[in-house]
């Protein structure tokens, strides 16, 4: 009799020395067949942008002290710390035309921000990770607060140069079609181990002139209100709620506010009860790099 996917991975567990369990491969055997995709969530300070002079998309992340830096695969428990430097270049499909940034992700132009006119991430010499990838399919801007809960300093150049839409997103998912490595789900997280102050999410924008010059001056001067994840309808096809997770809110620790929509039927006093981890637009950003 046939073995389905479930019980073929049960079956290779058992084999002696075989290390499937925290792999593509078990992911794959585990994942339903209509997710035929690669997605790559980024969670905290990630910045993103098109090298027009490579052809490649950039992510970065700057080497801040105070920030946590993992990964993880779909509904896998088991955190790994994150490389320095990933190359998925030929390893995963993208589009050949570069993406543009939907309005939920923070932008800002390299140029008028910082008087930059070629490309920066792949410039950058210091940095916690960076991440060379072809053009994405489709850029995800998920689980998104109120912009009005987003409180730039006024006297940063960044800061009044960011373009800002009615929404911000707290998570990116890439998406791409898979490689030879077959479709997966993967996390990647560089967050604060706890829910920082707006003082500690200023020292990590400060760290992330390493990646974007000494001009990148953005600061923020408060915080917000929390963000609940999203509804399984508007995540990605084969994704759900668990790879929206931040670090502490991963199991045993799921937050019951998953089980609630939208977060305004939470109380304000009570928020604190359904959240294990601070999750909102300030803590900490995301950003889109554009020419």
């Amino acid at each position: 009799m046939p073995l389905d996917r479930r019980s073929l991975l049960k079956a290779l567990a058992l084999v002696p020395g075989l290390p499937l369990l925290n792999s593509k491969l078990a992911q794959g055997l585990v994942t339903p067949v209509f997710d035929d995709k690669v997605y790559i969530f980024l969670h905290g300070m990630f910045f993103m942008e098109v090298d027009n002079i490579q052809k490649n998309f950039v992510v970065a992340t700057p080497n801040y002290d105070g920030h946590r830096f993992y990964t993880r695969l779909h509904d896998q428990p088991m955190l790994q710390q994150m490389y320095t430097d990933i190359n998925l270049m030929g390893k995963i499909n993208g589009c050949q035309n570069p993406p543009i940034f939907d309005a939920p992700i923070l932008q800002f132009s390299r140029y008028k921000a910082l008087g930059i006119q070629n490309p920066v991430l792949s410039q950058a010499s210091m940095y916690r990770c960076r991440m060379t990838l072809p053009y994405p399919e489709k850029i995800w801007p998920l689980r998104a607060g109120c912009s009005d809960d987003f409180c730039p300093d006024p006297s940063s150049v960044v800061g009044t140069t960011l373009s800002i839409g009615k929404q911000i997103a707290t998570i990116t998912c890439l998406q791409y079609s898979p490689g030879s490595d077959g479709p997966y789900t993967q996390s990647y997280y560089a967050e604060h181990p706890h829910t920082p102050k707006p003082s500690e999410i200023n020292d990590a924008l400060e760290a992330a002139q390493d990646l974007c010059g000494d001009n990148f001056d953005l600061q923020i001067t408060c915080g917000a209100p929390d963000v609940c994840v999203d509804p399984l309808a508007a995540l990605p096809p084969g994704t759900d709620q668990n790879d929206e997770f931040e670090l502490k809110e991963l199991p045993p620790r799921t937050p019951p506010c998953m089980k609630l929509a939208p977060c305004a039927s939470i109380a304000p006093k009570d928020l604190a009860k359904w959240h294990a981890l601070h999750v909102d637009v300030a803590s900490c950003p995301q950003f889109g790099i554009n020419p």
